[in-house]
């Protein structure tokens, strides 16, 4: 499929295709999540050199997989004598929820792998009462 049939697909024939295969749908969790700390996260970093990084990957009630990083930075402070003020400079000028400027070179990947998206959730509530 190329990525404007994949774009096109609805939430549940995407959902339907990932129940149908989890295997595939893991090793392609895998592949992005390898090719973000390699290519992005590490090859072209604002985080400055990365000295080492861990992840662990859980998964979901529903099944989707997800990944918690740490991640060491060569110039990152050294927490046990950097004040929280510093601590908070430092961060602040390295992490941003931001989408980077159309003339960034990273404008294209993170608007194409980054954007969240939520479909409808349908929440029922019971009517009860206490004695």
């Amino acid at each position: 499929m190329t990525d404007d049939d994949t774009a096109a697909l609805s939430y549940e024939e995407k959902s339907t295709m990932l129940r149908n295969d989890p295997v595939l749908a893991a090793q392609h969790f895998d592949h992005r999540l390898k090719a973000f700390f390699k290519d992005l996260l590490v090859g072209a970093s604002t985080l400055d050199t990365i000295k080492h990084h861990f992840y662990r990957i859980e998964f979901q009630m529903r099944g989707s997989p997800h990944a918690h990083c740490l991640i060491w930075t060569a110039d990152g402070p050294d927490t046990s004598t950097t004040t929280k003020a510093e601590i908070e400079t430092y961060f602040g000028s390295k992490i941003t929820g931001q989408l980077p400027s159309v003339a960034d070179e990273l404008h294209t990947v993170v608007d194409r792998v980054q954007r969240h998206t939520h479909s409808v959730t349908l929440v029922v509530f019971s009517n009860w009462t206490t004695a």
